[in-house]
């Protein structure tokens, strides 16, 4: 039925995903493949507004773990096929609505935009970034090291030292 569907150019759901054509966002070309439905992530978007809810009274990191499971599990089961767009959506409705959960629950006066920006939400505050590092990558990633000027080969060590094989 999928593969009818498919070829027909209708797009179909399964799963919770939507099967079907899809475009390369940079040449526009056409192609067959999988992708979160808008449905799921309606769902995952209701999830996280059910745990940060204003009556929500529990400590910090409590609520936090409980989101980051959440999270975690629909992330790992949605990265399959075409994900960007919809990790994308999903870390911006999931960094509005901390931001927006923080901001009440500490009565901060303002929209609370610089006290809790994207940096400190997904990093200092510790809430997982469902994006698989694009825009997140150097809060998860340190780097060690640059190589010279002259010897683009220089690889370091954890430590950011040379190692023995290429000096």
């Amino acid at each position: 039925m999928t593969c009818v569907l498919c070829k027909l150019g209708l797009p179909s759901r399964n799963l919770g995903y939507t099967f079907g054509p899809h475009r390369f966002r940079k040449t526009g070309r056409v192609y067959l493949g999988e992708s979160p439905s808008k449905k799921s992530v309606a769902r995952l978007r209701q999830k996280v507004g059910d745990i940060l809810v204003p009556g929500n009274v529990g400590p910090w990191p409590e609520v936090r773990d409980r989101l980051n499971a959440t999270l975690r599990g629909w992330s790992t089961y949605f990265r399959q096929g075409d994900c960007y767009p919809a990790y994308r959506a999903v870390n911006h409705y999931v960094y509005e609505s901390v931001r927006v959960f923080l901001r009440r629950r500490h009565k901060v006066p303002s929209l609370g935009t610089a006290t809790y920006s994207d940096r400190i939400v997904f990093g200092k505050l510790g809430v997982t970034a469902s994006l698989r590092g694009e825009r997140f990558r150097g809060l998860m990633v340190k780097s060690v090291g640059k190589p010279d000027a002259q010897n683009g080969h220089v690889r370091f060590d954890e430590r950011g030292r040379e190692t023995a094989g290429c000096q």
